[in-house]
């Protein structure tokens, strides 16, 4: 589990575009198992929010 946090607090630090972000995320998510992920970073003036659930369900959630 230290494995994937670790790779995830590397992806994040990376300085790119929203998309790089999308496709590293969507690559972790697969390695571990997961059908897809959601991402909320919320900084003083900033916020981004990211997922690739199917739309059907975030519509619902």
């Amino acid at each position: 589990m230290q494995d994937w946090l670790d790779k995830l607090t590397d992806l994040t630090a990376i300085e790119g575009d929203q998309s790089n972000l999308e496709d590293a995320l969507a690559g972790l998510a697969e390695q571990i198992g997961l059908g897809g992920y959601a991402y909320l970073n919320i900084q003083p003036g900033h916020m981004l929010a990211i997922s690739n659930y199917h739309p059907e369900w975030q519509s619902i959630y």
